[in-house]
């Protein structure tokens, strides 16, 4: 494998959607990437199209958004791509001058390549307790999951970017500010539309359809985009990377197309634009030429079938802000809340020595008045700023710090220091429960984490009540639970929780799983986070847990309805190139507890399995390679979540943001 590491960083960063499950990856992909070159080429025919497995995630308070998991095909078949074309994709994107989020070069990438970020993990996995030895997983492997494929221009956050010394000369300078946004942007996309834009113009890349121009460039980007979405034309799939850049050849050509329009202008004298993905901030000395800006915008759009957002329409003039009020309100008040628990440290003289400098408070849980307050700041800022909930609940989540405090809880009133623990839990629950997303769940886990850990290092002092540290961990338990509860219709944003609570002792009740399989009897993720949640950790087979019968049989009878029901929308072709019908046959006639107790459904699943890779044609050695283990890896194991967990962390802190 190590002949291909680039390949298998590529695979590992570009293209799964970041909101798939911690236990989730293409492992059986990039595991057999040796023998999947020497049949890589029978993989390049025009009915190899494929159906992603298609989630959503909400968007806000109101809508949801859809994210798509490629098919290992597709996969495979954006691998051959980027090999052929990185170079002129790299190209292509620095011919835009208003680009802030552009790929700008290939990553170094080779392992143990970055000393720093081996010292950051070491430290995260320090802070949180977490003992690698452990685990199941590799340095090696984790590092694979760290740095994107490509390197990004400097200020590619949009936080950043509003910091950056020259957008902020840019407000300085000039008296007018327009902020606009591209009207559904990726469900927009015409695929052939990518095509125009390589080539610069709509009717020369309209020729570039016939067979005799199939293997170019901008065909190839085409074809791909189609092959990976059941061969739509109409709209490109969220969820992988790769897709995010293919679409900015498109609109790289696009800010092309503007500037030209605009030469009678002078670009960073009259005017001044920066494009963060589909959103347009824009500068300029006069409110004539805002409008010819806007005017010019909205054109070059429009020759690619795209349109304006009227209603996320801003302008302004001097003096204006931009950002997020509620964001400033809501560091208001975790500025309070934490002053309070620093204030509270100093009248404690709680020793600071070896605390990091300036959170000394992190190890202060604070007064459940304090706690209550802020609570109720929080409420207010979301109920008046109802369209940024997840914005204010994400950065609560991430600016929350609070450790369990060894010292604190061997004085003498321990009684105060859990009673305002449990009221901190309750606030940080009711917080995530406001916006359930991939990131808030991530979050949530990581300060619940820090607690379980630190808890259990105090498991072996005679010094503290044992009992209390068993009633504050169960209490931990009951939070998330509680979240699964009411959230039970819907878990598919929320699934590592459930993998989570394999960390603890407590169980959840055999009747609950049930209650969760019934109401998301067709969630791949779902069912995959319940089947892994009910096998015997302590087996190294990973076998049934004796007490979760009834759950298998009844996750059985959903994975049994599935495989018996293929997708009918097929034209013929196997249902193997449907990614939700793939997952599930192939992951599940992995599934040990199923092979060990359900022979008839484990038959079936194999039988089916073989059957259909026996009928496939030509592409029948790919699908031996690509079906050879689970994607959902049912081996790992409490530690490795805690690992991945810390590593996802430590990816979110390196790399661009993962949110659409």
């Amino acid at each position: 494998m190590n002949n291909f590491f680039r390949q298998v960083c590529f695979l590992k960063t570009e293209l799964l959607p970041q909101e798939v499950p911690l236990f989730f990856s293409n492992n059986p992909i990039t595991e057999n990437i040796d023998t999947i070159f020497h049949n890589i080429e029978i993989i390049d025919y025009k009915d190899n199209y494929t159906i992603p497995l298609n989630f959503t995630i909400p968007k806000n308070n109101t809508s949801t958004r859809t994210l798509s998991l490629l098919h290992p095909l597709s996969q495979i078949e954006a691998m051959i791509y980027i090999m052929k074309y990185e170079f002129l994709i790299l190209n292509h994107l620095k011919k835009s001058n208003f680009n802030i989020r552009k790929a700008i070069k290939l990553n170094k990438l080779t392992f143990n390549g970055s000393k720093s970020i081996h010292e950051k993990r070491f430290k995260l996995e320090q802070d949180y307790s977490i003992k690698r030895s452990d685990s199941t997983i590799t340095v090696e492997e984790l590092d694979k999951e760290i740095k994107k494929y490509f390197a990004y221009s400097k200020h590619h956050k949009l936080t950043e970017n509003l910091k950056n010394p020259l957008f902020i000369r840019s407000r300085n300078k000039y008296r007018y500010f327009l902020k606009l946004d591209i009207q559904n942007f990726f469900k927009s996309i015409y695929t052939h539309s990518i095509v125009w834009a390589i080539v610069g113009e709509k009717n020369i890349g309209k020729t570039l359809s016939g067979n005799e121009y199939s293997n170019t460039f901008a065909s190839k980007t085409d074809k791909l985009l189609q092959k990976s979405n059941n061969n739509e034309t109409n709209g490109i799939l969220l969820g992988p990377e790769l897709n995010r850049i293919i679409s900015d050849l498109l609109l790289t050509t696009i800010d092309i197309n503007i500037q030209n329009k605009l030469n009678h202008l002078k670009h960073r004298t009259d005017y001044d634009i920066y494009r963060f993905v589909d959103d347009y901030f824009i500068f300029a000395t006069s409110k004539e030429i805002i409008e010819d800006i806007e005017k010019a915008i909205k054109t070059c759009l429009e020759n690619y079938n795209l349109t304006l957002n009227d209603a996320k329409k801003e302008i302004h003039e001097t003096p204006y802000y931009i950002g997020e009020p509620a964001i400033n309100d809501t560091i208001i008040s975790i500025d309070i809340l934490n002053l309070h628990r620093k204030n509270l440290a100093n009248e404690l003289n709680f020793p600071t020595k070896d605390i990091e400098k300036g959170e000394e408070f992190k190890y202060i849980v604070g007064k459940h008045h304090n706690w209550l307050n802020f609570y109720n700041d929080i409420s207010r800022i979301t109920t008046l700023n109802k369209p940024a909930t997840r914005k204010i609940v994400l950065y609560v989540l991430k600016a929350i710090k609070i450790y369990i405090d060894p010292n604190y809880l061997r004085k003498a009133n321990p009684y105060s220091y859990i009673k305002n623990l449990y009221v901190a839990l309750e606030v940080i629950t009711s917080v995530y429960s406001t916006h359930l997303d991939f990131d808030t769940t991530h979050a949530f886990i990581r300060i619940l984490l820090k607690l379980k850990n630190g808890l259990h290092e105090l498991k072996e002092d005679e010094s503290i009540n044992q009992e209390e540290i068993l009633n504050i961990e169960n209490k931990i338990f009951e939070h998330i639970y509680r979240v699964l509860k009411q959230n039970k219709h819907n878990l598919n944003n929320s699934t590592d929780l459930i993998l989570f609570l394999e960390t603890f002792n407590k169980k959840l009740s055999p009747q609950f799983l049930c209650e969760i399989l019934e109401l998301n009897s067709i969630d791949y993720f779902t069912l995959c986070s319940i089947a892994h949640y009910i096998q015997d950790q302590r087996a190294k087979n990973n076998f049934l847990n004796p007490r979760y019968k009834i759950v298998l049989k009844k996750l059985s009878s959903k994975i049994d309805y599935i495989i018996s029901n293929p997708p009918k929308s097929m034209n013929g072709k196997s249902p193997l190139f449907d990614a939700n019908y793939f997952y599930f046959l192939n992951d599940f006639s992995h599934y040990k507890p199923i092979e060990k107790n359900d022979n008839k459904l484990y038959k079936r699943l194999t039988d089916n399995l073989n059957r259909e890779i026996d009928n496939i044609g030509k592409l029948k050695p790919l699908f031996l390679d690509i079906t050879k283990s689970s994607y959902f890896n049912w081996n790992l194991n409490k530690y490795d979540f805690e690992l991945l967990i810390i590593n996802k962390l430590l990816q979110q802190r390196e790399n661009i943001s993962s949110t659409y």
